[in-house]
């Protein structure tokens, strides 16, 4: 039955908080209800309690005219939003339900009730719909009778109570339920009074889901007493496996919320796990188990936009006066607070902010507290960020407090008051923390109402970063001193004349100058003579020598420097080691080779482009017997700031070290677990013998055409080794093959796993990274389908939850469906702390998941520190630690560059989400900045979602775009040159992250400003053509056209990317999964070679008939595609042509035929000078009529 009805005028009922006094109440009292034979009903209505000085909304159930006590209890602001409750409704009847709302201190206290209703039966006791999915099974309340289905364990030492009100014991448990927050509700807690003893455990079971998936489980927990033990969180999948979550000692009196990921492959059961203290104040409770859909958000992140704290909450207990508030658009007070949220940037998105109008007084204060943080660990920093706005005369103090052990107010952290502003602005603290941790915001009122303080944005990234901004430093905090990290491995080269192991501190020892070069080494001390290039000093003892490439005039693009070692007499593997240093925007290659004779061979080291300003080790196992020398070649490239160095060689017998053959403590200079399967032995790792099939140690390619790697990642040339799963006959579909690491110590830090992987062919199964630990095995990272010809990076954190004893790392390799889907690994390492999400980079430590596109641009993105070489542009230190030691990424705008000239910077693929947020911060200083654009790569279709041209001013400035994709999608930056020298543009910090944002700023905005809803990108499908005679797709054969037998070569038709890297396409135009027809220009094509396709013979119709097609002309070697109309034997002139490349991406050409006699269309494509000239056509089609004028190329 319905007790009330807002009916169709859509009224509700409220208290009016004005003109009464404090705790006057107000009661609505229902029509009687009668429980029919002692059955129960369901109590079901919606409450709104928002603002400053929210009292009480209670529940009684009234019988006999007493009320009783209340069975249900809401106290404070509870957001801007209506909300729903479910009370069981038992006992005896008749009785009535009365709602009572008392007022709070001012007026600001309204509290209001909608849509009530009772009906049989017992509430479900779930958030979510009964339909039998994993979100409405593991969700409870724990109100009803069978709590669920949730049960004991019966393998452990106790069982958990359901009980209400406190527990038994003084000085731990809760007083009340979460979920009513009165007598009457209901929660799970284990009794740690006698005879219960020390590390005794109780297991509560959910019960066993249908499937598996990523879901979002969030609960209550209470952790309160001085002898407080232990709570886990397992998802049981035939046994119990490692916890998903843990918290251990004194949390506080107040129930907690808590946020973790589930991943499970298969059906699972959820387990709570109550561990025993150290005595009876060991009470620990769980309540309101909420299952969503999808995964959680990172720890700590909160925009506020779904207007809730997300896991942050006000504190309850009496310590601070007042409460946070939800707010979007202007607060109420004039002169005073943001007047839009930072995250979507417009007055629809919420932030959260302190009220300081009456009643508020001076000094009076609101805190504020995230979810309880695992360790950092002793020897990682993480970063918390949030925004800030503090505008207005009477502004008073933001403080950010580290609390530990729930011991109030904590240390404070940052620290700020006064008028900051009419604008948002960034704060962000370095944290490190032994112990289990959380963050308190406490904002205090100043000496008058124009003193609203807000924050929005909260993040915690596992990096490393400065406090921002410097001035929120706490009074009597010293700046922590700055520490630069010396080499992990001292050199050992000397400087003996006629040796290999070289150091260059007195001479070239034995090495000598090549002469079949074009120019020469020099050896050096100090920096070069270009800034912008080239090292600042040696590595051997940072004041010594070093020798490297001068590429300044007279040098010319391409010339090569060659530098001879003395002869090798070697019966065995040798290990090569040096340092280089690669840094310019115009680095071009540096190769090392073994020269027998006079053949100088292939190279077996390799790397290009840029690394940054920085020493890198770089070490080549040498597999050669008999005699041949070393050598090292420096490639000079476009321009002047190309500077190559080289450093402290050594030659010695055996593997080199560092492929981790021994555990050794992981740590950031020194990881374990560290393998490049140049060695052999594959450092430890072995073959599962319950699978399938095995991983293969190769070099070179694989042996199927069209799949896996030509080089490996290590060396970048065919002579390194790296493992691969080979998918050819007898192999099929579903085979597994697990490559299993050596065991690893136990663990008290999370470590983050960091591999490559090459995923490229068109039947690419999967590739499963799992935890191995007592036989079972957990996934910690997928991947499937085609990820494209190259080696990327994968990373997984391990969760220190999980490493309390030995484990070890298993690669596991899935066949696809065909042969085409060989799959590789290379170059694995374990370091300390947790991994950072997909995609965040701050480039302290290289470039992180993003790669330069090598032969698809004009120039790569450099690495820097410090000013960049030209002056009035570009910044002068990084953002993410404001020093000028600290790395960020730039285009460097000088000569060769020219106006136009593009740069992209390539993220990883990302699997399709609804929402998320990419952030990043972006230097745009000088008089002739050209364009910094932000795109988004689904398939072959590029779509801008952040775009901003000229000078921005002399400071780092925050940009953000929302993403949403129904696939796999990238992210490229793309800066874009301007008319000069002084357009240095730079990126650091960036982030991705899955939560909705805005455009910022909105003059970036490319959709116009004030659009709210990210871009939802879909894989491009054309309108598809009216089928025909002469249309064709491709997909099922060349339909009625057919090859010129008069030509060079034929067209082929493929599905997904070409054999070559840097053109043609990734997929299809059709629907991204069929076939098209294209020209392969590598070996053995040569330039000007012609491909011709012909239709059919086509009627003159009515005059004018529309040859439409869609191209792909992408790459550097891309010469010409031609149209023409056919009407003789002779060919004729073409009636359409285009040359050079268009980027990556499909544009349909519409072309008019006018024509009184039959003709044929014939499609050309020419080869140019090189490989990279992959031509591509779909969707070709002939009608009747003119084209519409709609086209990207029209003829």
């Amino acid at each position: 039955m319905s007790l009330l009805s807002s009916g169709t005028a859509s009224y509700y009922m409220y208290i009016e908080a004005s003109s009464t006094h404090y705790n006057a109440l107000a009661r609505l009292v229902s029509p009687p209800l009668s429980l029919n034979n002692g059955q129960a009903m369901c109590l079901t209505f919606w409450y709104s309690m928002y603002g400053q000085t929210i009292n009480y909304l209670n529940v009684y159930f009234k019988r006999s005219g007493s009320l009783g006590d209340a069975v249900w209890s809401k106290h404070g602001t509870q957001g801007p939003t209506w909300k729903k409750a479910t009370v069981d409704i038992t006992g005896t009847s008749p009785l009535q339900v009365v709602f009572e709302a008392s007022r709070g201190i001012s007026y600001t206290g309204d509290i209001a009730i909608d849509d009530i209703s009772a009906l049989p039966g017992t509430c479900s006791g779930s958030s979510a719909t009964s339909t039998g999915s994993i979100p409405s099974l593991l969700s409870c309340d724990f109100e009803p009778s069978d709590s669920c289905g949730y049960h004991q364990d019966n393998s452990d030492d106790f069982d958990w109570t359901k009980k209400t009100g406190s527990t038994g014991s003084h000085g731990t448990g809760p007083l009340v339920d979460h979920t009513y927050e009165t007598l009457a509700g209901h929660y799970y807690y284990i009794e740690t009074s006698a005879p219960r003893s020390r590390g005794q455990k109780a297991r509560l079971l959910s019960p066993t889901t249908n499937s598996g998936g990523t879901n979002c489980l969030t609960f209550y927990y209470s952790m309160y007493g001085s002898q407080i033990g232990q709570l886990n969180v397992y998802t049981k999948v035939n046994s119990l496996g490692a916890p998903i979550w843990t918290r251990k000692s004194n949390q506080g009196n107040s129930w907690k919320v808590a946020q973790v990921t589930i991943k499970s492959q298969s059906a699972f059961q959820l387990v709570f796990e109550g561990v025993v203290g150290s005595g009876y104040r060991g009470d620990i409770a769980i309540d309101d188990v909420n299952v969503t859909a999808g995964p959680c958000v990172a720890p700590g992140t909160c925009n506020f936009d779904k207007r809730t704290f997300c896991t942050y909450k006000n504190v309850k207990d009496g310590t601070d006066d007042f409460d946070w508030l939800l707010q979007h658009g202007h607060t109420s007070s004039s002169n005073t607070g943001p007047s839009a949220d930072h995250s979507m940037g417009n007055s629809r998105g919420t932030y959260a902010y302190i009220e300081t109008s009456a009643p508020r007084k001076p000094g009076e204060n609101a805190r504020l507290t995230s979810e309880t943080f695992k360790p950092t660990g002793q020897n990682t920093t993480y970063c918390y960020s949030f925004w800030y706005h503090m505008y207005g005369t009477s502004v008073g103090t933001l403080m950010v407090n580290y609390v530990t052990n729930s011991t109030y107010p904590g240390s404070t952290m940052w620290q700020l008051s006064g008028n900051q502003g009419n604008a948002w602005a960034f704060g962000r603290i370095p944290v490190k923390s032994a112990t289990e941790f959380y963050i308190m915001f406490e904002a205090t009122v100043g000496s008058s109402y124009t003193g609203d303080i807000a924050i929005d944005q909260l993040n915690f990234h596992p990096w490393v970063c400065g406090l921002t901004p410097g001035k929120a430093r706490p009074p009597g905090q010293t700046t922590p001193a700055s520490t630069t990290p010396r080499s992990t491995y001292p050199p050992t080269a000397t400087s003996l004349p006629g040796t290999i192991n070289c150091n260059f501190e007195s001479n070239m020892c034995g090495w000598t100058q090549a002469t079949n070069d074009q120019f020469d080494w020099t050896r050096q001390k100090g920096t070069t003579s270009s800034s912008g290039t080239g090292p600042g000093s040696d590595h051997t003892t940072s004041k010594g020598y070093y020798i490297f490439i001068e590429t300044s005039s007279p040098r010319h693009n391409g010339d090569k420097a060659r530098v001879v070692s003395p002869v090798v007499n070697s019966q065995g593997t040798k290990c090569l080691q040096f340092y280089y240093h690669m840094y310019g925007p115009h680095i071009n290659a540096l190769n090392v080779y073994t020269q027998a004779g006079s053949n100088l061979g292939t190279a077996i080291w390799t790397k290009k482009g840029t690394q940054g300003n920085r020493w890198i080790q770089g070490s080549v196992d040498i597999n050669v017997k008999g005699q041949y020398n070393i050598v090292f070649e420096g490639v000079r490239g476009v321009s002047y700031l190309g500077d190559i160095a080289l450093d402290d060689i050594t030659l010695k017998d055996g593997y080199c070290e560092g492929n981790g053959t021994t555990p050794q403590p992981g740590t950031l200079s020194n990881p374990i677990g560290k393998c490049d399967f140049e060695n052999p032995s594959i450092c430890g790792y072995k073959q599962d013998t319950t699978d399938r099939f095995d991983w293969t140690r190769t070099s070179h390619t694989t042996s199927s055409y069209g799949t896996g790697p030509s080089n490996d990642h290590t060396y970048g040339t065919s002579r390194g080794h790296y493992m691969y799963i080979e998918t050819s006959a007898p192999r099929v579909q579903g085979d597994t093959a697990r490559l299993v690491s050596p065991t690893y110590p136990p663990s008290k830090a999370d470590l983050c796993l960091n591999f490559y992987y090459h995923m490229y062919g068109s039947h690419i199964g999967t590739l499963n990274v799992k935890l191995l630990i007592n036989t079972h095995l957990s996934t910690v990272w997928t991947k499937s389908g085609n990820q494209g010809n190259q080696w990327s990076l994968g990373s997984a954190t391990l969760s220190a939850n999980d490493l309390t004893g030995n484990y070890q790392i298993a690669f596991e390799g899935v066949r696809g469906v065909s042969y085409l889907g060989d799959i590789a690994i290379d170059d694995v390492s374990i370091t300390s702390g947790a991994c950072a999400s997909p995609a965040s980079c701050t480039f302290e430590k290289g470039y992180c998941s993003w790669t330069n596109l090598q032969g698809q641009d004009d120039f790569d993105w450099t690495l820097n520190s410090g000013s960049t070489s030209s002056l009035y542009t570009g910044p002068s230190s990084d953002h993410t630690l404001a020093t000028s030691a600290g790395k960020y990424a730039f285009i460097e705008s000088s000569a060769p560059r020219r106006s136009g000239d593009k740069a992209w910077l390539s993220s990883t693929t990302f699997a399709a989400s609804t929402k998320r947020c990419i952030s990043f911060w972006y230097h745009m200083s000088g008089s002739q900045i050209g364009t910094l654009n932000v795109y988004v790569i689904v398939g072959n279709v590029n779509t801008t979602v952040w775009s901003l041209s000229g000078s921005q001013g002399d400071k780092w400035l925050n940009g953000q775009a929302p993403i949403a994709s129904t696939t796999s999608y990238k992210v490229y930056f793309e800066g874009v040159c301007g008319g000069g020298y002084r357009g240095d543009i730079a990126i650091d910090d960036i982030s991705i992250t899955q939560t909705t944002c805005g455009v910022v700023p909105a003059s970036a905005n490319v959709h116009g400003n004030g659009t709210i809803a990210p871009l939802t990108l879909t894989t491009a499908v054309p309108t598809q053509p009216a089928t025909g005679p002469f249309f064709c797709n491709f997909d099922s054969g060349l339909c009625s056209w057919a090859q010129d037998k008069t030509d060079t070569f034929d067209w082929s038709r493929n599905k997904g990317p070409t054999s070559s890297v840097g053109t043609g396409p990734q997929s299809d135009h059709t629907s991204g999964q069929g076939a098209y027809l294209f020209i392969e220009t590598s070996y053995p094509r040569k330039l000007n070679d012609k491909a011709r396709i012909i239709s059919p013979s086509v009627a003159p119709g009515s005059g004018t008939q529309c040859f439409t097609m869609w191209y792909y002309m992408y790459g550097d070697h891309v010469n010409a595609l031609n149209v023409y109309v056919k009407t003789t034997p002779a060919l004729g002139n073409p009636i359409f042509t285009l040359k050079g490349t268009k980027g990556p991406k499909w544009i349909q050409a519409k072309i008019n035929i006018p024509t009184k006699v039959r003709f044929q269309v014939v499609i050309e494509g020419v080869v140019g000078p090189s490989y990279r000239g992959d031509i591509a056509i779909d969707d070709v089609n002939i009608s009747d009529g003119i084209c519409s004028k709609d086209p990207d190329q029209f003829a």
